[in-house]
């Protein structure tokens, strides 16, 4: 009886030991899963981050030309089209810098540029805001005009 008693326990001891290496082989094929998820998560992200950043980069890009185009329309010397052209510098610097430069380093481009020109930095800031206050107003098409307004209520007569 003793020896049938000996039997179990060691049965039930390679069973334990069993049950604890495919624990263990689990556990690494789950963490090895997960850190092959995170890498792909972290490639995908900094895809995206650099696509956005050429995006934005271009957009100041083109606002940098349409300052610079403005500058030239307006009389040579003045104060204005310095000023303007000035503007349109720091812009053009700007976004070969964001360009060029990762998120963090950009981030930091951006706080450094704006204390070395402050004035031009607040001009694109204004700009920008304009430019993006007339583009959300041009994309709003839930605003109510006549025409919706007459087919959605009844004329009573």
């Amino acid at each position: 009886m003793a020896t049938q008693g000996n039997t179990v326990h060691k049965d039930f001891e390679n069973a334990k030991a069993e049950v604890k290496a495919a624990a263990e082989e689990i556990k690494e094929d789950a963490r090895s899963t997960v850190d092959h998820v995170r890498g792909e998560a972290e490639r995908i992200a900094q895809q995206q981050a650099n696509a956005a950043r050429q995006r934005v980069a271009d957009e100041v890009g083109s606002l940098g030309g349409a300052l610079r185009k403005a500058a030239r329309d307006l009389q040579d010397g003045t104060i204005q089209e310095q000023a303007m052209s000035r503007v349109a510098d720091g812009i053009a610097d700007l976004s070969d810098n964001i360009a060029t430069a990762d998120l963090r380093q950009g981030v930091d481009e951006l706080a450094g540029y704006a204390r070395r020109q402050p004035v031009a930095f607040l001009g694109a800031a204004a700009l920008l805001g304009f430019a993006g206050a007339r583009f959300l107003k041009a994309s709003d098409n839930t605003a109510p005009n006549a025409d919706t307004l007459s087919e959605d209520w009844p004329e009573y007569s």
